[in-house]
């Protein structure tokens, strides 16, 4: 299990263990004597939730954790897997929060650790650009993301977090599209990448306000 962020709700962090299964997909629809075909990238998202401090996510009444960031991006051969967490909360966590990225590239059966990498994107509460940037043991990979799509289109607000009760919080997902390159042993890719990401943010100023988000579920 690693830290998946701090719950925004009580003195305790969110932590979760499980995988993604990456790949290609093609689905079938059948609507009103209809069929309708769908071809594309795929994850499949299998995790389990545990609340650290207290002994369950009932006893904590564990809301969504702050602030995490976890998405992918798929192109021909090659998906770039990349799970981080920033702790915008004073409460100083037993070890780092998530860090973890992973680029494979599938014609070469190769998969690497990003040894170093660096996550950011715009600073708004529903961020509009991302940018990737990091290092594997047989290259480098810098990206650019532009945000094409949300879920919800308009991510609610929701106001109040227990180290500040003025604070900002939001939940959303997001389609995004990545250019730039990945350099693999002198040989530069160009990307040109769709994929899918799952955030929380934080803000101390927002002009967005109203609407609360369901509360996080983890299993206990």
């Amino acid at each position: 299990f690693i830290i998946h962020g701090v719950t925004f709700n009580k003195k305790d962090l969110d932590v979760w263990g499980g995988f993604w299964d990456i790949g290609e997909v093609k689905a079938s629809l059948y609507l009103n004597g209809r069929s309708y075909t769908f071809k594309g990238s795929f994850l499949f998202d299998r995790a389990s939730h545990l609340t650290y401090y207290y002994k369950s996510a009932r006893e904590g009444g564990a809301g969504a954790p702050l602030e995490f960031s976890c998405f992918y991006l798929y192109q021909d051969d090659l998906w770039i897997a990349v799970a981080h967490t920033n702790n915008p909360s004073p409460l100083k966590t037993p070890v780092p929060p998530q860090h973890q990225a992973k680029i494979c590239f599938l014609k070469e059966g190769l998969c690497c650790p990003l040894t170093e990498f660096e996550f950011k994107d715009d600073g708004s509460i529903q961020p509009k650009r991302f940018y990737l940037t990091g290092k594997f043991e047989r290259g480098d990979v810098k990206l650019v993301g532009t945000a094409v799509n949300y879920w919800p289109e308009k991510w609610s607000v929701g106001k109040g977090v227990w180290w500040n009760k003025e604070g900002y919080r939001t939940w959303g997902r997001a389609t995004i599209r990545w250019t730039g390159t990945v350099t693999i042993n002198g040989r530069e890719v160009k990307v040109d990448a769709y994929g899918i990401g799952e955030f929380t943010r934080y803000s101390e100023k927002t002009a967005q306000t109203g609407g609360e988000w369901g509360r996080w579920q983890p299993e206990e």
